[in-house]
């Protein structure tokens, strides 16, 4: 009887190519197989989902989810409704400042306009520091009407960088809003253009002045090349200049619109002389003088 022919790949027998052939044909796929190589749709869908938000957005969600804000419910994108509010101030603002222009009847009138405009510049930067000290040393979060301004102000100091975060119109809004009331009644007033165009440059620079604070807490290279020239110019708040003011106690370089008007009402005595003469009526210490731990126990 013939010895069995062992049926194995490696057989040197006459039937070796066809068994080779057969040994090394490739496995057939499952549709299964196939479709999970050809169409990899996980990885797909975790890239588009980390492509969507942009490098600053997910910087500002992150920011976001760690800050914590001074003001409840408060965020640092705009809404429609702070947009609506920012769109009715300024509009209101460029209403009044072409029904000024248009009333000049001759050359003679141009110097005048142009000294209001002027003049709105830098006492906008004046009445910035004096708003700017009262929201930061009277008050709380609770006070009637200014109770969220005077926090988003008081908190400022723990965390500056958030104002960096803020989109416009919510970083502008809230002081836009009592500007709409007296910008309605300067655009009725068609009879004093020059007073026109003083009160509504004036409401548009105290309204700017918080977007011009955003700026100055940012570096050049984070701010556009226009606002980097202004900043040169020290024609608005420069980084180097309000940084003397987040030196505690906070007591002074208030200014935030070109800050120009700081060595002046620092140097004037004037807002000292009114804490003191506010704590000796009242009894009510300004936030400069008090201690950390008076700080916080006010809170």
């Amino acid at each position: 009887m013939a010895p069995t022919r062992s049926l194995r790949c490696s057989s040197t027998s006459s039937m070796a190519p066809r068994l080779v052939r057969a040994c090394a044909r490739p496995v057939p796929r499952s549709s299964t197989t196939r479709h999970a190589m050809a169409s990899p749709e996980t990885p797909t869908t975790t890239t588009t989902t980390t492509t969507t938000l942009s490098r600053e957005e997910r910087k500002r969600q992150r920011m976001e989810e760690n800050t914590n804000f001074a003001v409840e419910n408060d965020g640092f994108k705009s809404t429609a409704d702070q947009r609506a509010i920012c769109a009715a101030s300024f509009g209101l603002t460029a209403l009044c400042v072409g029904e000024s222009l248009s009333s000049a009847s001759s050359v003679a009138d141009v110097p005048e306009l142009a000294l209001s405009a002027l003049a709105a510049y830098v006492l906008s930067d004046l009445g910035s520091g004096v708003f700017h000290w009262s929201v930061d040393n009277y008050g709380s979060g609770k006070t009637p009407i200014l109770g969220n301004v005077i926090a988003a102000f008081q908190g400022h100091h723990s965390e500056p960088w958030t104002i960096t975060m803020r989109e416009f119109s919510n970083n502008t809004y809230k002081t836009c809003i009592p500007t709409i009331p007296f910008l309605v009644l300067c655009a009725a007033d068609v009879d004093h253009p020059q007073w026109q165009m003083f009160w509504s440059l004036f409401s548009a620079f105290i309204c700017l002045a918080q977007q011009f604070h955003a700026w100055s807490h940012m570096s050049k290279q984070e701010i556009p090349k226009p606002v980097a020239a202004l900043q040169d110019a020290k024609l608005v708040i420069t980084r180097q200049a309000h940084s003397m003011h987040h030196r505690a106690p906070f007591e002074n370089n208030y200014c935030i619109v070109s800050g120009l008007c700081n060595p002046a009402l620092d140097g004037s005595g004037v807002l000292q002389w009114a804490e003191e003469r506010i704590f000796e009526a009242t009894g009510v210490k300004p936030r400069c003088w008090l201690s950390e731990e008076e700080l916080k126990s006010s809170v």
